[in-house]
């Protein structure tokens, strides 16, 4: 189990330092939109600035930004830490 661990972890990295600077370009496929603006809208109606988010598996952010955006306290994780700099990088 350590080992599939560790294979994610670099499977994640290289596709973060592939993307490190073509973040601003990634969009969600076309077939995916309905379910995530769902999410989306679920998020805005029910979260505010009184409430503490963990976002688990956060990877480079591309979903990090409507959490931010409810000005929740919100802290992430995922098991990538080049992922994680790429995020960092886009929202400081």
């Amino acid at each position: 189990m350590e080992k599939d661990k560790e294979t994610e972890k670099r499977r994640y990295d290289e596709r973060a330092r592939k993307n490190f600077f073509t973040w601003e370009n990634e969009k969600i496929e076309e077939w995916n939109l309905p379910p995530i603006s769902k999410y989306y809208e679920l998020i805005r109606k029910n979260i505010s600035e009184n409430h503490k988010i963990l976002e688990i598996g956060s990877g480079t952010g591309n979903h990090t930004r409507v959490l931010l955006d409810t000005l929740a306290e919100v802290n992430v994780i995922d098991i990538s830490g080049k992922s994680l700099e790429v995020l960092e990088k886009r929202f400081n």
